[in-house]
């Protein structure tokens, strides 16, 4: 592992030789941190707070922002040179961008996108002959390579495994290490690497002279936004990039979910050479006050005041019984907030808690009501029918089976003769990525989209099917694989069970169009109008803790350089979190149960104008498994008198398709056993006018050609169970 800036200044450096002292040195941070206190909402007035002061020296060309999350760059950047009224575009850059360019310029490696990675790990893998028999069993199911995955990534990122020996279990995770090493040996063979070892690339790269003069005669002064993100790797990049300049760190207490996933402390542990000026932030965000006291109290445990009704003010609760219906009433509360609120998608943010959660899963059930969706962190190729279209035409081309005829004559609406006739003039061509690209060329596939979809959902399929040609081209040029169809397929479906992208990449911006469907992290330092956040319930505000399915927690405690915090004492929560309440349990666990509670504040504060807090009570499937609201939003809950949405004067109107499929095909048996009740006691004020009306309507719309015939036979079977008639068979 690269080892962490020495933080010393130079007048406490130790005698030795002048070489020692001037790398001593350069390893060094100099310069100014502004931390400001837990808040959320946009940097955007403090960065141009600390942008101004700078350009009384400096031009804005000399002046570089560096950003620690990956997320919002290009916004960052528009704000930043619309606040400042710049002539020009502000430079303004996540750290591992900064290290990406700095390597395209000064080396000649290609960087390997994930899907890359995923089959070139793989092949590594399934090469590799296990030192310990523990390893053998899990090697053979579908998630082991992900699993594995997952912690030489999070290793790389850190620098590489720190593993001293001394830890019980530390033959385990120093097999997973050689692993790594042969993967990246592998890769530099081949003047490759991966994303997550960018940084330690270009820390290499910078120790020469000649490149960190010229990195360093780019600028003048330096930005540095989040600081409290920054693990050590990315400080010491920072300290040779400051070296020669003058550096400005922006930090937020009590705000860290990232660094702390892997490094504990408070923000400026890290920092003590970095002076404090005299001279404070007067800047001061607009911010929705019930929100941040919420956000705040989480996040601090700071006592909330009682006495202010305002509190309460757009904060709602949506409490269901399975998670589909939490879903759906989130759905028909966005329509509800477009309709009434004049609300845009991307004004509008879905969160969960982080990428163990079930995105994909929420993203499937709003697209399903009719929510277009966009997301940084989760592709959603599943749920793409364009895409399911081009995995069709590739097993149609292998197979020639049935399904996949089926498939395509039903997305063109053509015969099998004129498919096959297509299909020929695809398959003149040499290459897999030709092919694709005839067939989307022949059957118009693009033309399709935009004449189907709304511009939203258009977006997001042009974006996978721009990635389907790359996975296409990746297979035709990597010269350790077969270019044939089949190969294509397992990529593409390892693709979507094994796509693990990450806060530490250069470049997370949503590119898609909807409403947001993401982790918490990508709002941090943003916000939305609205935010619904998901599953605020026990089991995940706090989970359960479960840092990797390949080793036991316990064996974690005694294992040396696992990449996430496991080394944990009640000092060391205290001292990362400043909890206002800690319980008995194990300090390891209090540790992620507080970066739980943390991660639920960061959700809240990111809501501008709505919040909503979404429980749900049962499993879908059996419903023999309950849940909890989360103690969190029980300890509000407790405090403050938050309105449930379906509740007196919050009860909502149908906005949605699917809510309107679900009511009306719930109404025919409750309308009915309406009426065979009254019949039964002899109510007089039963309203049959009211019921004709309703069976009335049903029937003009189950008549209507546009109407799925599906759905008109769900409609005549819930009536006809309403009936007690069995039905057929």
């Amino acid at each position: 592992m690269i080892p962490d800036i020495q933080v010393r200044c130079e007048r406490k450096l130790t005698a030795g030789s002048v070489a020692e002292e001037a790398s001593m040195s350069r390893r060094g941070l100099s310069g100014t941190i502004h931390e400001i206190p837990f808040q959320g909402g946009s940097l955007v007035p403090y960065l141009v707070d600390l942008y101004e002061r700078l350009q009384e020296d400096y031009d804005t060309k000399d002046i570089l922002v560096l950003k620690r999350l990956p997320t919002g760059i290009a916004d960052l950047t528009q704000s930043l040179g619309d606040e400042l009224d710049l002539i020009g575009v502000p430079n303004v850059q996540s750290v591992a961008f900064h290290a990406r360019n700095l390597l395209a310029r000064e080396t000649s490696l290609d960087i390997i996108s994930y899907e890359e990675r995923i089959e070139f790990l793989a092949l590594v893998i399934d090469q590799h002959d296990w030192d310990h028999e523990y390893f053998e069993g899990p090697s053979e199911l579908d998630s082991f390579g992900r699993d594995v995955g997952q912690i030489l990534m999070d290793a790389t990122w850190q620098g590489g495994f720190d593993i001293d020996g001394t830890g019980e279990y530390d033959d385990f995770l120093t097999e997973l290490a050689s692993i790594n090493e042969r993967f990246h040996d592998r890769l530099d063979e081949r003047g490759q690497t991966e994303r997550a070892r960018v940084l330690q690339n270009a820390l290499e790269t910078i120790e020469d002279p000649d490149v960190l003069a010229e990195a360093q005669r780019e600028y003048d002064a330096i930005i540095v936004a989040e600081f409290e993100e920054f693990n050590s790797i990315e400080r010491t990049y920072l300290s040779y990039l400051a070296e020669s300049a003058e550096l400005v760190c922006l930090a937020e207490a009590d705000s860290s979910i990232e660094r702390v996933w892997s490094e504990p402390g408070e923000s400026t542990a890290e920092s003590r050479c970095l002076e404090s000026p005299t001279e404070l932030l007067a800047t001061e965000r607009d911010l929705n006050k019930a929100h941040s006291k919420i956000a705040e109290h989480l996040a601090t445990g700071k006592e909330i005041v009682t006495d202010e009704e305002s509190l309460t003010e757009d904060t709602y609760l949506i409490q269901e019984l399975t998670f589909e219906e939490q879903l759906q009433t989130v759905a028909n509360e966005i329509e509800y907030l477009r309709q009434e609120h004049d609300l845009r998608y991307d004004e509008i943010g879905v969160l969960l808690k982080d990428a163990n959660a079930p995105i994909p899963e929420a993203r499937h059930a709003l697209q399903h009501s009719g929510i277009p969706v966009a997301s940084a962190t989760v592709l959603g190729l599943d749920q793409d029918p364009s895409v399911r279209e081009l995995h069709g035409l590739a097993t149609y081309i292998h197979e020639q089976s049935d399904a996949g005829q089926t498939l395509l004559t039903t997305r063109l609406d053509v015969e099998p003769d004129t498919l096959d006739a297509i299909v020929e003039d695809v398959r003149s061509n040499q290459t897999l990525v030709g092919q694709l690209e005839a067939w989307i060329r022949l059957t118009q596939l693009k033309e399709r989209i935009a004449k189907t979809e709304g511009e939203a959902k258009a977006k997001n399929q042009f974006s996978h099917v721009e990635m389907l040609l790359e996975v296409a081209e990746f297979v035709d040029d990597a010269d350790y694989l077969d270019a044939t169809w089949p190969r294509f397929n397992s990529i593409l479906e390892r693709t979507v069970t094994d796509y693990q992208t990450s806060s530490h990449s250069d470049d997370l911006d949503v590119k898609e169009g909807g409403v947001l469907v993401d982790t918490v992290n990508v709002l941090k330092n943003d916000q939305r109008k609205a935010v619904f956040l998901l599953n605020v319930v026990e089991g995940e505000y706090p989970a359960e803790l479960a840092l990797t399915p390949l080793f036991p927690t316990a064996w974690l405690r005694k294992m040396t350089g696992f990449p996430n915090v496991t080394d944990v004492s009640s000092e060391t929560v205290t001292d990362t979190f400043r909890p206002a309440e800690m319980e008995a349990v194990s300090p390891l666990n209090e540790y992620y149960r507080q970066l739980d509670r943390r991660k639920l504040a960061i959700g809240a504060r990111s809501a501008q104008d709505h919040l909503y807090f979404c429980t749900y009570e049962a499993d879908s499937d059996t419903l023999d498994r309950t849940y909890q609201p989360s103690r969190y939003l029980r300890q509000i809950t407790d405090t403050l008198q938050i309105p449930q949405i379906g509740e007196d004067e919050y009860e909502r109107d149908v906005y949605t398709s699917g809510n309107v499929s679900r009511v009306i095909l719930e109404q025919p048996w409750e309308q009915l056993e309406a009426v065979r009740a009254a019949a039964s006691t002899g109510d007089q004020d039963v309203a049959i006018e009211d019921a004709e009306q309703l069976f009335g309507a049903i029937q003009s719309l189950i008549e209507s050609a546009e109407i799925d015939p599906r759905f008109s036979d769900a409609v005549y079977r819930q009536i006809e169970m309403a009936r007690g008639e069995v039905g057929d068979q």
